[in-house]
């Protein structure tokens, strides 16, 4: 079986009846029904690497925001696909790049999005209007990859997605064998 697409970034929107997916390197989305998880459309897409990394969306907006790996991350309007604007995300005044996967959480009415940075063992919350990061979580001793001598395969740290709680996150990494609940302070 030959793959044509490697599928990176996931994320619900359009109040919660559609999933939107990109690809690595192949300039390809696709819409899903996120019942019957059905083909609605495939598109094309650009990006300042030409990569898609992660996706979230922020209801509050209407809007889509992509990484890419660098650090702008790209904010597209969520009907027409479009680009409307990039923010550049900065760490102490410092360009961040390697924004992976993108979660956005909410406490009270502070929005912020959440970024793994690819490689380490971080998450940034990010300003999504500023892209300056307010925040970090270093994550650097919940899973101890180093030892591989039981998971072989366990890669890099990996991975957001939202629960139903406030400011709580899922977070693992690739071929980790575990899944965490976390609860993040902002």
């Amino acid at each position: 079986m030959e793959f044509k697409y490697f599928g990176e970034g996931l994320t619900l929107f359009d109040n919660c009846t559609k999933l939107i997916q990109l690809t690595y390197k192949e300039n390809t989305g696709f819409i899903y029904d996120s019942t019957t998880l059905d083909i609605l459309q495939a598109f094309h897409y650009d990006t300042t690497t030409h990569e898609g990394w992660g996706i979230a969306y922020d209801d509050l907006t209407n809007t889509l925001y992509v990484s890419d790996g660098s650090e702008w991350i790209s904010l597209w309007h969520s009907e027409t696909l479009k680009e409307q604007r990039r923010i550049r995300v900065t760490y102490h005044g410092e360009p961040l790049q390697f924004l992976n996967e993108l979660e956005f959480i909410r406490n009270n009415n502070k929005r912020m999005l959440l970024a793994n940075v690819f490689t380490t063992d971080a998450i940034v919350g990010i300003n999504p209007e500023t892209g300056v990061v307010e925040i970090l979580y270093d994550f650097t001793e919940l899973w101890p990859y180093h030892d591989r001598s039981h998971y072989p395969y366990v890669d890099v740290f990996n991975g957001i997605s939202n629960t139903d709680s406030t400011n709580e996150i899922i977070i693992t990494g690739k071929f980790w064998p575990y899944m965490y609940r976390v609860k993040l302070f902002v």
